[in-house]
């Protein structure tokens, strides 16, 4: 059944046909999964503070073909929250130094490592008094350092002089200081750019 419709979804992919001008600055959202089942949202701006293009030509078949390779390092500070139903909710600031490469088809692989804050919202917490009668304190709070490990991949393409695409990141989380250890946190991320 795949044989028969591969040939419905297959497209022949857009090269770059001249050097490209991608933008220095670029929003981003979309959705972030915290260990991929808990729901939330993450809001980003990836701004670039590096580039290299590199340009290969050679014939082939009769015909000149360019190639371009874009590398960039980028700095990308984000906000983001998610819930744990019936647990908490947490709200996280990250700051990540990014290495993106672009390729001639327009894919985008990113590599990142940054730092950031989490802090998490917990409710049912109850305090137990010298009587032993549990009194509700309301949401209690907690804080962590945590930094952060991505890797991700994309497609984008310049419209207006804007990125325009998708990403998908696994990303990690360590929580500095949980119960005297360190928690990895695993997320995806899956969301637009523009």
């Amino acid at each position: 059944i795949l044989l028969l419709l591969a040939p419905v979804f297959a497209r022949a992919q857009k090269v770059l046909t001249s050097e490209p001008n991608w933008p220095k600055m670029n929003f981003t959202a979309g959705y972030y999964g915290n260990l991929v089942v808990n729901p939330g949202l993450n809001f980003g701006l990836e701004y670039e503070f590096l580039q290299k293009i590199k340009t290969k030509s050679k014939i082939k078949r009769g015909q000149q073909r360019t190639k371009y390779k874009t590398k960039r390092l980028e700095l990308n500070p984000s906000i983001g929250f998610y819930m744990d139903p019936g647990g908490h909710l947490a709200i996280f600031e990250k700051l990540n130094l990014q290495y993106k490469k672009i390729n001639n088809h327009r894919r985008v692989y990113t590599i990142g490592l940054g730092i950031g804050y989490f802090n998490s919202f917990i409710q049912n917490v109850y305090d137990a008094n010298e009587a032993i009668i549990p009194e509700d304190p309301g949401i209690k709070t907690r804080g962590y350092f945590a930094p952060e490990f991505k890797i991700g991949m994309g497609r984008v393409k310049v419209i207006n002089k804007k990125f325009k695409g998708w990403y998908l990141n696994a990303s990690s989380q360590f929580l500095f200081n949980y119960n005297c250890t360190i928690l990895p946190l695993p997320a995806i991320e899956l969301g637009l750019r523009f």
